[in-house]
């Protein structure tokens, strides 16, 4: 007989447990990363629009299309230009600041919320982001 000390290993509750926690992070992971990789590419797009030397010159209407083709052509679907842009003019300088959130089930009725914005000053509900 064994004695209880060398013998090694999980027991199948052990298991079982692990596959569960496993199957959930990547379930997660499989609903998160397109998210993220669409943020990725909203930060993108709006980083080289306020890059764009003409940009204060630009009307708001002209802003708001050149940004609507640009997130057009990465099939960006959760950003509204009408809700989620804002177009911030401060004497010489504009700025394009987009902030929104998606929302993503998970299990039955829990959904993941996840906020993004490309203003790395902004203010999210009156209180400095973190």
């Amino acid at each position: 007989m064994r004695n209880i000390k060398t013998q090694m290993g999980l027991t199948a509750i052990s298991m079982a447990f692990l596959l569960v926690v496993g199957g959930f992070a990547v379930l997660v992971a499989l609903r998160l990363i397109p998210v993220y990789l669409e943020d990725f590419n909203v930060k993108s797009h709006v980083a080289k629009l306020n890059a764009n030397p003409g940009l204060a010159e630009m009307t708001d209407e002209e802003i708001l299309s050149t940004l609507s083709k640009r997130l057009g052509v990465d099939n960006v679907k959760n950003v509204n230009l009408d809700e989620h842009v804002e177009i911030v003019r401060d004497g010489a300088t504009t700025t394009v600041v987009v902030n929104y959130e998606v929302r993503r089930p998970l299990l039955g009725n829990v959904d993941a919320v996840v906020r993004f914005t490309t203003d790395e000053d902004a203010k999210v509900d009156g209180k400095e982001s973190q």
